[in-house]
């Protein structure tokens, strides 16, 4: 008999023959590719990295060739293996265009598959898309809080304006950032295309980049279970996955959207969470099954919602208890004022059910639902998020708010600045983080994205209050949404949080690259720089914990940080952390090469690094560690200009940061910025807004950085080395 697995995906039958799969592994004990005998030989294992794809009843055996990770099922485990404990009864309620699917997926479950990928269709996610959520160790991830009490995907993912088209609505998505639970069910978004949708556009607006979002008690989502991956914990919901109907459109019948309802109800009251994958490629001839789920959840309407909503399981059922008594409550007329099932699907989940309780299938803790549990989505980190857009597909009047240097940046020919509409964003590897260290400094949001917006695909913008945003930004340019964090930094004092939010958003980017917005970078000069390590400035000074002054950053005898709450008694209090946490197992190793790499830096045993740092770059494959320093220094109110550069050189030591050429000037010296900035350095610090109301300051920057922007975007080529 076959051995158990931890993976399985299960794919339609009829379409088997179109199964894609991403990367080849070998499939042989040895490293080797068995031949086709094998493969079909089911009492022999096959030997995987990492998923295993049944294939029952496939017609075209030829598939076998070239799917090396495929093994064919056949039919004589079903009648002993599964069948023993159900009832003969139970099992004659079960219609056949659902037996396979669900024989399948109770054979996977028997074979003690810790994660299950079912889809309706022929198309698989890259493999590492449903790797990165299988595992049971806590993330971070955005999770939706409204405005809306339907989460529609398709939104999240999407160009607003390829998406929406003209009608944008000027809502945006709002978020929490925090820890999710383990146990998930996780939809691929389905084919996030609209009438008159060609691949081309789709593929131009779907953002594969953005974070992964989920949705907690008190939200619903307008998506489908076509293509759904599970925990084995969370196995139960697939009931949602099951057929209703002969027809490949059974996920489209208003039957079935109730029924995803239903089992995402039930979902509220367990320890599990539902999250979101970016959509799978459309056909090539689109409809739009989205498009009818959407509108058919939107026409059950708010006040059916309300209802589900309001419906609360007896205190003493389990989880599987809870669904059935909400199958049985809305079998009721009275429920909905309509009959939302029919006999024979009612009979369906419940002999699923029945089968999930007699297998004695492992389902996840009932968490009652309560006012504490529905609050629990707006505890966290608040931001909004849009997905990137493809400025040069709608009118540049609606893909940028308006062009704020058309008449202060004159050509030379005098004539008002036409700003570039990139064809692509230069920079897709990056996300760029813009810390604004008072909030009213928001309402220049409108010149940075004609200075980075164009050149980054993704920028996210940092500031202590969501109230100051939306008055001086979205309330005025609603028509141009952009992704915004709100993060109490004490004007940036703590300014290091905005970088650890951004990391936890979850972004599948190369890195992140936060600057303050007084920073001038060179664009142009970031496309060679190396993705994989961090970026500092070319200055660092060491600061011994026990003195009570610093060198100065700039002329002056003493650094002034130095001397305040957040200088040396704040680096005393981080120096005696690192040490008590040293000494907890399960952090010794981590606090011990931390403190190892910091000595190698600053030659001395209680010593802290620290720097002007209004530009840093983090390489992705720091983020986790960074935030998990981040945090204590962040709770011991490290000021940022010893926090940034010290957890830089704890990860990885100063031969291991990238020094970035660029100047920092301080008061008076920011006069001489003509003579000191140069377009060879990365960045220069610090230009003020407010330089622009001054002619030949204005005029400087069109020439020296805005007009050398516009030349770096007119190439085509794009930076993007992330996966």
């Amino acid at each position: 008999t076959l051995r158990n697995f931890r993976y399985a995906v299960i794919g339609r039958e009829q379409q088997s023959a179109n199964l894609t799969v991403d990367a080849p592994l070998y499939t042989g004990p040895n490293g080797t590719s068995p031949g086709e005998d094998t493969v079909l030989n089911t009492n022999k294992r096959i030997y995987l990295d990492k998923w295993e794809i049944f294939v029952v009843n496939l017609a075209d055996k030829s598939l076998l060739a070239t799917c090396k990770r495929c093994q064919l099922l056949k039919d004589t485990w079903r009648h002993n293996v599964l069948t023993e404990k159900m009832a003969h009864s139970d099992w004659e309620q079960v219609p056949a265009y659902a037996r396979e699917k669900l024989l399948t997926i109770l054979y996977a479950l028997r074979r003690s598959a810790e994660w299950l990928y079912v889809t309706d269709t022929a198309e698989i996610p890259a493999e590492d898309t449903l790797l990165s959520v299988c595992s049971h160790q806590a993330r971070t991830a955005p999770v939706y809080r409204g405005p809306s009490p339907v989460f529609e995907p398709c939104s999240h993912f999407m160009d607003p304006y390829i998406w929406y088209g003209l009608r944008k609505p000027d809502t945006q998505g709002q978020y929490s950032i925090k820890v999710v639970p383990t146990d998930s069910v996780h939809m691929v978004v389905n084919n996030c295309y609209r009438r008159g949708m060609d691949l081309h556009k789709w593929k131009e607006g779907l953002d594969i980049q953005a974070p992964r979002p989920y949705t907690m008690s008190g939200t619903f989502s307008s998506t489908d279970f076509r293509n759904v991956l599970v925990s084995r914990n969370m196995a139960w919901a697939l009931v949602g996955s099951l057929p209703l109907t002969g027809t490949r459109l059974s996920f489209l019948t208003r039957e079935s959207v109730h029924l995803s309802l239903l089992v995402q109800r039930v979902l509220w009251e367990s320890s599990g969470v539902l999250g979101f994958l970016p959509s799978v490629p459309p056909p090539k001839t689109p409809a739009c099954p989205s498009c009818a789920v959407n509108a058919t959840v939107h026409e059950i309407g708010l006040a059916h919602l309300n209802k589900l909503s309001a419906w609360r399981c007896k205190q003493s059922n389990n989880l599987l208890q809870c669904f059935q008594q909400l199958l049985e409550d809305a079998s009721t007329p009275a429920f909905l004022n309509t009959t939302i099932l029919s006999s024979q699907t009612r009979s369906l989940v419940y002999v699923w059910l029945q089968m999930f309780i007699s297998q004695r299938f492992p389902a996840s803790s009932r968490v009652p639902v309560s006012a504490e549990k529905l609050a629990e989505k707006d505890v966290g980190i608040h931001i909004q998020l849009t997905a990137a857009k493809s400025m040069h597909v709608v009118s540049p009047k609606l893909s940028l708010p308006p062009n704020v240097f058309v008449n202060l940046c004159k050509t030379e020919e005098s004539k008002p600045y036409n700003a570039q509409i990139p064809v692509n964003h230069r920079i897709a590897d990056i996300l760029l983080v813009v810390i604004f260290n008072f909030p009213w400094l928001v309402a220049h949001i409108p010149t940075l994205e004609y200075v980075y917006g164009r050149h980054f695909r993704h920028v996210l913008y940092c500031a202590e209050s969501t109230a100051d945003f939306h008055k001086l930004y979205g309330s005025r340019y609603g028509v141009n949404p952009v992704s915004f964090v709100e993060i109490p930094h004490r004007a940036g004092y703590w300014g290091y949080d905005c970088m650890t939010a951004a990391a936890r958003t979850g972004y599948k980017v190369a890195g992140y690259l936060q600057i303050s917005d007084d920073v001038i970078v060179n664009v142009w000069n970031l496309h060679s720089l190396p993705r994989g390590l961090p970026w500092f400035q070319s200055s660092l000074k060491v600061a011994q914990v026990d003195r009570k002054w610093a060198p100065d950053v700039w002329v002056t005898k003493y650094w002034w940080p130095w001397t305040l709450f957040c200088g040396q008694p704040a680096a005393v209090r981080v120096y005696e952390r690192l040490r008590a946490l040293r000494t907890l197992p399960e952090f010794t190793d981590r606090i011990a090469t931390f403190l190892e790499n910091l000595y190698l830096v600053t030659g001395c045993d209680r010593c802290l690094t620290y720097e002007a740092s209004d530009i840093f770059y983090l390489p992705a494959n720091l983020a986790s560690e960074f935030t998990f320093f981040s945090d204590i220094f962040s709770q011991n109110q490290v000021f940022l200009e010893i926090a940034i550069p010290s957890i830089l050189s704890g990860l990885v030591t100063d031969a291991g940061i990238y020094r970035l050429r660029g100047s920092y000037l301080w008061f008076q010296d920011r006069d001489r910025c003509p003579y000191v900035y140069t377009q060879f350095d990365h960045f220069y610090h610090a230009w003020k807004m407010s330089k622009f109301a001054d002619v030949k300051q204005a005029s400087f920057f069109c020439k020296e950085v805005l007009f050398r922007i516009d030349a770096d975007l007119r190439d085509t080529r794009v930076t993007n080395t992330s996966s």
